[in-house]
């Protein structure tokens, strides 16, 4: 399964994603963006033109339900996820 993750425009860089997941998001000069040494391309950028997918380890890595936790908090709401993580069963 491949997973994506990516930042929609409109962000207002609060830093909030990356104050929580510093591994996930980079937030800089160039705006906030997915971290190149998650993504199988390895650029660094918003992702949302090129969709690149997570490799396999930092799938294996991250904690899917909490960087959805961290797209859902968003005050802009601009963190997307494709596909979202499954929800967890109470």
């Amino acid at each position: 399964m491949n997973m994506r993750i990516w930042i929609e425009e409109g962000c207002i860089q609060c830093y909030w994603c990356q104050n929580l997941s510093p591994e996930v998001f980079v937030c800089g000069n160039q705006g906030t963006q997915i971290h190149p040494d998650l993504r199988v391309d390895q650029h660094a950028s918003t992702n949302r033109v090129e969709r690149s997918p997570l490799t396999v380890r930092a799938r294996a890595a991250l904690d899917l339900q909490f960087i959805q936790f961290v797209a859902d908090g968003c005050p802009a709401k601009v963190i997307k996820l494709d596909p979202p993580p499954p929800q967890l069963a109470n």
